[in-house]
């Protein structure tokens, strides 16, 4: 229980730009997804709840569902009724680091 504490930690301490130009959700979002991809977030753990994290963060609830609507359409992320949403342990880029596209198009190629 400490450990995801630890993880947890982390995200509570973020700072948004809110007066970025990017959409709070975007940064959340960011933000998480490069825990997953460090490794500070690992597959299997439970992610806080939509309510719990905007209370935290001092965003709307609406900003912190987007976020996790989008980890959950690229696959960064798993819900299940009920329980909550996950870190998908079936994650993209598994075992190495993120390319952007126009590189991973040209290694397929």
């Amino acid at each position: 229980m400490k450990e995801r504490r630890r993880s947890w930690a982390s995200l509570y301490a973020w700072q948004l730009a809110r007066t970025d130009d990017a959409p709070l959700f975007r940064q959340i979002y960011g933000q998480i997804r490069a825990a997953i991809l460090s490794q500070s977030l690992r597959p299997g753990t439970k992610l806080p709840s939509t309510r719990a994290l905007a209370s935290q963060l001092s965003v709307s609830r609406s900003a912190v569902v987007s976020a996790y609507e989008q980890l959950l359409a690229e696959g960064y992320a798993s819900g299940k009724i009920g329980s909550g949403s996950y870190v998908s342990s079936d994650l993209p880029y598994a075992g190495r680091r993120a390319q952007p596209e126009s590189q991973q198009a040209a290694r397929r190629h």
